[in-house]
């Protein structure tokens, strides 16, 4: 390991000054950078103030509690590089799980309000009033129009797993109605 990549521990936790200097200075982009991948892993599109903000958070982290945080380094594990990039990680997922995208309704969106019943879909199998309005849309979007989750969030402004979640409790419903 280099010696520029070393953590002296004792000197951090006691606060002192031209430790944490030099800490700061050297980690600050190995830090930065582990949060802005997460975030574009994520399809965030976050700014430079968003970043930062992650960033401080990483910091804050660190010293929270008395360093309790910054105390668990063990050299025997990893290198401060490789802690620092899965601390710096972790923070930037609860930052992500924090911001929730604005709720919009399905009329208000481009494209994605609800098809009409079709001859010749899965659609027109379905009683009216037995799935919300999103639920019919979902189902639309993955069966007739072979769409994957993904592209469904992306479209709808929601998250893959709302899809998943809209499909299942769907056909929860379907199978409730199509037995009794």
């Amino acid at each position: 390991m280099k010696a520029a990549d070393q953590i002296n521990l004792r000197k951090l936790v006691r606060g002192d000054r031209e430790a944490w200097e030099t800490f700061v200075d050297r980690f600050t982009p190995v830090i930065y950078s582990a949060v802005r991948k997460t975030f574009l892993s994520y399809r965030w599109e976050a700014g430079r103030d968003d970043v930062e903000d992650a960033v401080q958070d990483v910091f804050l982290r660190l010293v929270r509690g008395d360093y309790r945080l910054l105390k668990t380094y063990d050299r025997k594990r990893s290198s401060p590089v490789t802690w620092l990039s899965i601390v710096a990680r972790s923070v930037a997922l609860d930052s992500l799980r924090r911001r929730k995208p604005p709720a919009v309704p399905l009329e208000d969106r481009d494209g994605a309000s609800v098809p009409p019943r079709v001859a010749g879909t899965a659609a027109e199998a379905i009683p009216p009033g037995i799935l919300t309005p999103r639920q019919e849309l979902v189902l639309h979007l993955l069966f007739d129009r072979g769409l994957d989750p993904a592209e469904i969030g992306d479209l709808l402004g929601i998250s893959p797993q709302t899809v998943r979640s809209a499909r299942h409790k769907s056909l929860k419903k379907l199978r409730g109605c199509f037995r009794g």
